[in-house]
C-alpha cells in the first residue's frame, strides 16, 4: 500500500495513548493531512482531509460501521492477549457489537428508528431548565471550594442530565461515572489489565441495567426515555441485549464525549481571555461558540470504519477488512475549508460546518444534547464566575486517541 511519508512516531504515540500525543494530537494530523491526508501505520489507515473525511463517514456501501468490534485492528488487538485477558475482550466486543453506533444496514435503522424517539426536539427542549438548574448548581459548589476543578463540572453535568434521562438516582451516578471510565479506557486501550477491568464495569453496567429496567416497570410514570425504550423491547422492535446495550452506549456515550467539550472548551477558552472576554460581553455568542468549541477541540478524535471490500479510500486501495480511521480532529483543521483554523474564534461564521458529531446515516443523534449541556454551563460561568483563570494552562491529559481527557482543570476563582 503507498501512503505519505508521515513522521509514524508520532502518530504510533498518538494510537498507543502517549499523554503528551494525547496532549496535542492536531499537530500530528496536520502533518499527515499537509503531507497525502492519508496514511497506513500499523493495522490501520488514517485518513484527515475534510472532504475525505465527510466522505468516508458517508459511505455506508464500501465502507462498515462496525470498525471498533471487527476488522484489521481488532484482530491485532486480539492477537496481543490471550487467556482471560482475551476472554475478557472477546466478552466486551460481543456486547458493544449491540450499540447503534457499531452496527449497519437495517439493524441500524431499527435500533436508531427507536433511538430517535429519545432526541425529539420535545423531550431536549424539557432538558433545558434541568441543564440550567444543575449548571447553577455546579457553580455553586466550584465557587464554594478550596481546590476549584473545572473537570468537577464537566463530569458531573452530562451524569447529572443522562441521570434525569434514564431515571437513575442520584446516588447511583458515581458507580456509573466508575464504570463509564473503565470502558472508556477500553476503547483504544487493550492490554490485559484494562481489558478485565473494562469487562468487570460491562458487567456491572448490565447488572445494573436489569435493576434499571425492572425498577423502571414499577414506576407508574417512568421517564419518557425509559417508556420508548421499554416499549420498543415489549414490541419487538428492540432484543434484549440491544436494550440492555442502548441504555448502556446512552449512560457511557452521553457522559464521556460531552465531559471532553467541557473540561476542554473551558481550558482553551481561558488559554485565550480576549475570546472568553466576548462572552462576558455578549452572551448571546455562547451558541456558536460551543460549535466553534466542537469544532476546535473535537471530542470524538475519529470514527472507526471497516472496509466491506477491497475498495480505494482517499486514493489507496485497502483490502478487505482494514479498519480505516476518519479523523474528524484532522478534519475540522483543514485549512481548505476553515480560514486560519489552528485559531479558537467564538464568532467563526462557519463553525457548525465541523464534522464532530459525524457525517451521514450515524450523525450522531445526542448531538442537540450535548449543545445544550455546553451552552448552559457556559452561560452560567460567564455570568457568575468571569474571573476566572487557569492555575495550570498545560495540564495533563488521559484516555486514549478516540477519547481523550484532561486528568484535572485546576482554576482560579478570582474576585
Amino acid at each position: 500500500m503507498t501512503t505519505g511519508t508521515s513522521d509514524l512516531s508520532g502518530i504510533q504515540a498518538l494510537l498507543g495513548a502517549d499523554p503528551d500525543a494525547l496532549a496535542d494530537p492536531y499537530t500530528i494530523y496536520r502533518g499527515i493531512r499537509e503531507d497525502s491526508g492519508v496514511v497506513e501505520v500499523d493495522d490501520v489507515v488514517l485518513v484527515t482531509g475534510y472532504d475525505v473525511v465527510r466522505a468516508t463517514l458517508r459511505d455506508n456501501t464500501n465502507l462498515s460501521n462496525r470498525g471498533l468490534v471487527e476488522g484489521s485492528w481488532i484482530a491485532a488487538a486480539r492477537e496481543r492477549l490471550d487467556g482471560d485477558a482475551l476472554e475478557a475482550f472477546d466478552e466486551v466486543i460481543a456486547f458493544q457489537a449491540n450499540f447503534a453506533s457499531r452496527t449497519d444496514g437495517a439493524d441500524h435503522r431499527r435500533i436508531r428508528t427507536v433511538a430517535s424517539k429519545l432526541f425529539t426536539p420535545r423531550n431536549i427542549a424539557r432538558l433545558d431548565d434541568s441543564a440550567r438548574r444543575y449548571s447553577a448548581e455546579l457553580v455553586t459548589e466550584l465557587l464554594a471550594s478550596d481546590e476549584p476543578d473545572g473537570m468537577m463540572l464537566a463530569a458531573r453535568l452530562p451524569l447529572l442530565m443522562m441521570g434525569d434521562f434514564l431515571g437513575v438516582h442520584r446516588v447511583e451516578l458515581d458507580a456509573i461515572q466508575e464504570w463509564s471510565t473503565a470502558l472508556g479506557a477500553a476503547v483504544s486501550n487493550n492490554d490485559g489489565p484494562t481489558m478485565l477491568a473494562a469487562r468487570s464495569a460491562q458487567q456491572n453496567f448490565v447488572d445494573y441495567v436489569g435493576h434499571l429496567i425492572e425498577r423502571s416497570g414499577e414506576d407508574p410514570e417512568p421517564t419518557e426515555l425509559v417508556r420508548v425504550l421499554m416499549t420498543a423491547h415489549a414490541s419487538g422492535h428492540l432484543k434484549r441485549p440491544e436494550l440492555a446495550a442502548m441504555f448502556v452506549q446512552l449512560l457511557f456515550a452521553g457522559h464521556e464525549t460531552t465531559m471532553t467539550l467541557l473540561g476542554g472548551g473551558l481550558l482553551e477558552l481561558l488559554r485565550r481571555p480576549d475570546q472568553w472576554r466576548l462572552l462576558i460581553d455578549d452572551p448571546t455568542r455562547i451558541p456558536n461558540a460551543v460549535e466553534e468549541l466542537l469544532r476546535f477541540i473535537t471530542p470524538s478524535q475519529f470514527a472507526a470504519r471497516v472496509t466491506v471490500e477491497d475498495t480505494a479510500v482517499a486514493g489507496v486501495t485497502c483490502p478487505r477488512g482494514q479498519t480505516v480511521l476518519a479523523s474528524m480532529a484532522g478534519a475540522n483543521r483543514d485549512p481548505a475549508s476553515f480560514t486560519d483554523p489552528e485559531r479558537l474564534d467564538v464568532c467563526r461564521a462557519d463553525a457548525r460546518d465541523h464534522l464532530s458529531f459525524g457525517a451521514g446515516p450515524h450523525f450522531c443523534l445526542g448531538a442537540s444534547l450535548a449543545r445544550l449541556e455546553a451552552a448552559a454551563m457556559l452561560d452560567e460561568l460567564v455570568r457568575r464566575a468571569p474571573d476566572l483563570t487557569l492555575l495550570d494552562s498545560d495540564p495533563s491529559w488521559t484516555g486514549g486517541p478516540q477519547l481523550r481527557k484532561l486528568v484535572s482543570l485546576p482554576l482560579h476563582i478570582g474576585r
